[in-house]
């Protein structure tokens, strides 16, 4: 079997999870997921109003990706990437998830219970003795480059067979396909992605680190941070309202984690902030072939990219394996 199955798929059975919300505070955050037949993509629902995960739906990005219905724009689901990146690990292609409260529950704050209870709990593939469900993917075509204004923050799309560092070079990724210890056969059809993360200005030394969905059990446990000095600011401004400890790595003046755990990866920051960026490319609606890399990535960031890809059919084919 290749890296990806050439049938689409769900899940076998229904998983719930419970837990506090990041931002909101609200105590009893709760999902529920079902299985969907084919085709049917992967959407949110909330009070009765359903929500496809496309970016799309995407009202905000402040500090996390939240959706929305277009009818109904006080529905709203806040804090979805870690969720959404792990469907993408899981290769999940059908699902709903209904949820009860204002986000999803962020559990220990990184997505490796949401991977681990998917993976547990079984996937199907979805085919029978009469008609098969064939997966697609969306194939980069061309580099596709974004950035924001306000700061030095840039992020591109690349075919997967693409001279990225004539793109690229002032960041020197070196982006070598030999390097990759996949099998030459999984490249041509993985979804790899590289950042140059800096936080300098917080005593973090910067890292420039390299994944993919393919091996994202390097980085489903890496959880998202916050720094100290912020925690007041964020606060008063309704965010973070649910943050601790214990579902989220805090860094003090100095660069230290505060957490008693510290840190799961000397850089897991930097992992944290590719996590974020396949569950919210993601919401492109399908798995993706091709090559991201991010200079200072962020929810804003990565949206913006998708919608660029969107924006125009030559960036992109539409294939089944």
């Amino acid at each position: 079997m290749t890296l990806y199955s050439q049938f689409q798929k769900t899940l076998s059975r229904k998983i719930i999870f419970n837990g506090i919300g990041l931002h909101s505070g609200f105590l009893n955050c709760k999902i529920s997921i079902f299985p969907q037949p084919p085709n049917s993509g992967i959407s949110f629902i909330s009070n009765g109003i359903k929500i496809p995960a496309t970016v799309d739906s995407v009202v905000s990005t402040k500090l996390s990706t939240t959706i929305s219905s277009k009818k109904n724009p006080n529905t709203k689901i806040s804090t979805i990437e870690h969720l959404m990146a792990a469907f993408s690990a899981t290769k999940i292609d059908n699902a709903l998830v209904e949820v009860n409260g204002p986000e999803i529950p962020i559990l220990d704050g990184s997505s490796i219970e949401f991977v681990d209870s998917i993976l547990k709990n079984g996937i199907s593939e979805q085919f029978d003795k009469n008609k098969c469900f064939p997966k697609y993917f969306l194939k980069i075509e061309t580099p596709i480059h974004t950035s924001l204004n306000d700061n030095d923050s840039e992020a591109w799309l690349f075919p997967t067979k693409c001279d990225k560092n004539k793109f690229i070079k002032n960041y020197n990724i070196n982006y070598d396909e030999n390097n990759n210890q996949n099998s030459i056969e999984n490249i041509k059809f993985d979804f790899t992605l590289s950042g140059n993360i800096d936080f300098s200005e917080n005593n973090l030394p910067q890292k420039h680190i390299k994944t993919a969905v393919s091996k994202f059990h390097e980085i489903a446990g890496a959880r998202t941070f916050a720094f100290e000095k912020d925690i007041e600011f964020m606060r008063k401004h309704g965010l973070a309202k649910g943050g601790s400890l214990s579902n989220a790595v805090v860094f003090d003046n100095k660069g230290n984690a505060l957490n008693k755990e510290k840190l799961r990866f000397k850089d897991e920051w930097a992992k944290h902030k590719l996590l974020d960026c396949i569950g919210d490319l993601y919401l492109c609606g399908k798995p993706i072939i091709g090559h991201y890399h991010g200079n200072k990535p962020g929810h804003e960031l990565n949206i913006k990219l998708v919608r660029k890809l969107l924006s125009d059919k030559n960036n992109f084919s539409i294939i089944s394996l």
